[in-house]
């Protein structure tokens, strides 16, 4: 989504003592903020990386760590998704410092 058609959505909630700075900050369309707030997904941190997410169980059992890849270039999207997939093997084994944000 274009940036100008984003809100800022705050992975640490300045309502639960949350920072409001850019480091914990992430672009969402406003669907995808609010859904996000209402628990349809969980926001995932990750030191030094893009931000990510988890879905549901019942939409995916599997549990892997995802990107949005819908306003991404075919090589674009190819790319974020080998991140993602080698990113959750990296949190599986215990490699990663992963933080699941509160909605």
């Amino acid at each position: 989504m274009p940036a100008q058609r984003c809100e800022a959505d705050h992975q640490d909630p300045w309502e639960k003592g949350g920072r409001t700075d850019i480091k914990s900050a992430v672009l969402n369309c406003l669907i995808h903020h609010t859904a996000r707030h209402c628990g349809l997904f969980q926001a995932v941190k990750i030191p030094g990386s893009r931000p990510m997410v988890l879905l549901p169980p019942e939409l995916d059992p599997e549990q892997k760590l995802r990107i949005n890849t819908y306003f991404m270039t075919p090589a674009e999207g190819l790319e974020a998704e080998a991140l993602a997939e080698e990113t959750t093997v990296k949190w599986r084994a215990g490699l990663l410092d992963v933080e699941i944000a509160q909605p």
